[in-house]
């Protein structure tokens, strides 16, 4: 039996096409199967569409529910495929009899059908919605569309045309005619330009158009193509007209504004350079003048020609720690070397821009050789006063091993004496015989070496000279370490370091002003990876640190008498050196230094104070107060943190995290 033999006429499916026109999906869905149960005599039937991400909209006959608890004792089915993916799927069920082919067949039919129904149905809600979004996007953008047939000499327009042209379409209802109405009258070479364009004797093109409307001037922007047949015969225009005026406005703006950002920028002190890739696209006279150079010979130079960063490992980079120092407000410090070989101290700073249409970077360049030689000399006078607050304890030091060595030397004198004898005799009995003086002689030095011990003089030359050696060597490396200390830090690159060589000799400095009062505890981390800095900086930070601890703990001695009588050594330092991973938020590894002590500890009420310029809880002439500031700027230059934790009379905790060697770390603090 075919489709036509079945009860339901195949005109039902015209109805659904009518009625689609009015009805929503699920209505249309629903049609459907009612049709196909009908049609194939079954007692229960189901409808699934699915849209592209599997979602579907599903109908039964009756209750969704009572369809579920059905048992079913003949079913068919058919999908509906749409690129390959299931769009539809339609079901029926309990039949009195068996499903044949022709069932199949109608339920293929039906299914195909209602797909293809609701398929155009969607297409033309789609284009519907598309073009009232172009025509909302053509009246925010103030543009409209028009066509031309030339065999037909058909001319139509969207309804932006005639609001553009400011015409009522009543009035003038062509639309060439608005078109031309708008021309200026004195404009015959426009006029013919247009009368060509609708002749089909132009291509493409575009025009300006400047019009008077209610009193004030618009300029419109004309575009249009010209279409050929098969037989290359012009029979089709189409183009647009878009009102351009606050786009002309702009542009004057822009250019206004291009010339006053280029005087500021040429005015600026500071140098200022754009770059696309590694080439200089753009330099101020500054920027000449602080590289020491000309204009013609910056532009369209690689830039690490002019800034040589050869202590990176590429350009990339340098360009990459310059981004992310600058995206966090920070400037990036380099001691450069300039074509003329003087070295000059840069700070640079990025952010990236358009330029001519393409992506840049604009690279600001300041100079900072005067605030360097400044920040030198403080470092300096802080250096001097720390040793200047050790000088008695390093007196002391020096003091111990000349006092042994002089004391060495005034008995060796007194051996000499002996010796001297001893070796006269000796001398003696070398230019004498077996005679009886010779016996004489030799009795007498048996006597010499007896009653002055030279066995024991010889036993103590070994002692004292090496006692003496020893303590010429420990004066040697004082004063080393005096000379290492005070000497102005040349400009240099940073240098690599082992940490725990830095902290002992940070605590031998201090030993003197500390070994009386304190133990101290030292849990320094075997191989650990070098330190990529300046090493005489970190330990003019671990010596500020330690000597704030010393302070802390002779201050809580003072002020707390349980603290002073404790038996042994009151005071306790302990410095602890380790690795950590994944220290900094660039996934770089650290290497933590803790200085923590048990002294009077930091106020709570000034604890977010300790790291500002001059500000100490000393005594008037015990401290500058610059110390800490110094010590948190050199850390913050090197790529570190630093921080500390304190509960007043019972401890005080600084930890400093350095990056080691393989990394790089721009500080985020």
């Amino acid at each position: 039996m075919g489709i036509q033999e079945h009860n339901e006429p195949a005109s039902v499916i015209l109805e659904w096409i009518i009625q689609s026109k009015y009805l929503p999906e699920g209505e249309i869905l629903k049609l459907a199967l009612e049709s196909a149960v009908r049609m194939t005599e079954s007692s229960v039937g189901y409808i699934h569409l699915l849209d592209e991400n599997h979602i579907a909209q599903e109908f039964y006959t009756g209750s969704e529910e009572d369809f579920r608890n059905t048992h079913f004792t003949t079913h068919e089915s058919i999908s509906v495929f749409e690129k390959a993916e299931i769009r539809l799927v339609l079901g029926v069920g309990n039949k009195a009899v068996p499903y044949d082919e022709s069932d199949k067949k109608v339920l293929v039919f039906v299914g195909n059908e209602v797909w293809q129904i609701i398929f155009r149905k969607r297409m033309e809600e789609d284009l519907r919605r598309r073009e009232e979004q172009l025509h909302d996007a053509q009246d925010l953008a103030q543009i409209a569309s028009w066509e031309f047939d030339l065999s037909k000499q058909k001319f139509t327009y969207s309804p932006q045309f005639p609001k553009i042209l400011n015409v009522d379409p009543n009035t003038i209802p062509d639309g060439r005619h608005m078109l031309f109405a708008r021309i200026p009258a004195n404009d015959s070479q426009l006029r013919k330009h247009i009368e060509e364009m609708f002749l089909g004797h132009l291509l493409d093109g575009e025009n300006e158009i400047s019009i008077e409307m209610l009193g004030k001037e618009h300029h419109l922007h004309l575009r249009y193509k010209t279409l050929k047949d098969e037989d290359h015969i012009p029979n089709f225009v189409y183009g647009t007209i878009q009102d351009v005026t606050e786009q002309k406005k702009s542009e004057l703006k822009i250019q206004h504004s291009e010339w006053n950002l280029r005087s500021i920028i040429e005015c600026s002190p500071n140098g200022i350079l754009i770059l696309k890739g590694r080439k200089i696209q753009f330099a101020n006279r500054a920027s000449a003048k602080l590289l020491e150079t000309h204009l013609f010979d910056l532009l369209d130079k690689d830039i690490a020609r002019v800034i040589p960063v050869s202590e990176l490992k590429s350009f990339r980079d340098f360009l990459s720690e310059l981004e992310e120092a600058s995206s966090l407000g920070r400037l990036l410090e380099r001691n450069v070397r300039l074509k003329s070989g003087k070295k000059r101290w840069l700070g640079i700073w990025t952010i990236e821009i358009m330029y001519d249409g393409d992506v840049a970077n604009l690279v600001h360049l300041i100079d900072l050789s005067r605030q360097k030689e400044q920040e030198l000399q403080l470092l300096q006078s802080e250096k001097l006063a720390t040793i200047g607050q050790l000088a008695a304890g390093v007196a002391h030091e020096i003091n111990n091993p000349v006092a042994f060595i002089r004391s060495n030397l005034e008995c060796m004198v007194q051996y000499q004496k002996s010796l001297e004898t001893f070796f006269d005799l000796f001398l003696k009995l070398q230019n004498t015989k077996e005679t009886p003086e010779f016996v004489k002689l030799w009795n007498e030095l048996k006597a010499v070496y007896s009653e002055n011990d030279m066995e024991q003089i010889l036993s103590d030359m070994r002692s004292l000279a090496s006692e003496s050696l020893e303590g010429a060597k420990r004066v040697s490396e004082i004063v080393l370490e005096i000379k290492s200390f005070a000497h102005v830090e040349k400009e240099e690159g940073p240098d690599d370091f082992i940490i725990n060589d830095v902290v002992r000799s940070s605590l031998n400095w201090i030993w003197n002003k500390i070994k009386y009062d304190c133990d101290v505890n030292l849990k320094l981390a075997p191989n650990l990876p070098t330190v990529q800095g300046r090493s005489q900086q970190i330990g003019q930070v671990l010596l500020n640190v330690l000597l704030n601890a010393a302070h802390a703990i002779e201050e809580r001695k003072r002020k707390d008498p349980v603290f002073a009588t404790s038996s042994g050594k009151p005071g306790k330092i302990e410095i602890e050196t380790s690795i950590v991973k994944s220290a900094f938020d660039s996934g770089a590894d650290g290497i933590l230094i803790t200085i923590e002590d048990n002294g009077i500890g930091i106020p709570k009420e000034v604890a977010n104070q300790i790291f500002d310029p001059f500000f100490t809880t000393k005594e008037v002439g015990e401290g500058t107060g610059l110390g800490l500031s110094i010590s948190v700027d050199i850390i913050k230059k090197q790529g570190g943190r630093i921080f500390v934790e304190s509960d007043p009379y019972k401890f005080t905790k600084f930890s400093i995290m350095l990056v080691t060697k393989s990394e790089k770390v721009v500080n985020k603090e």
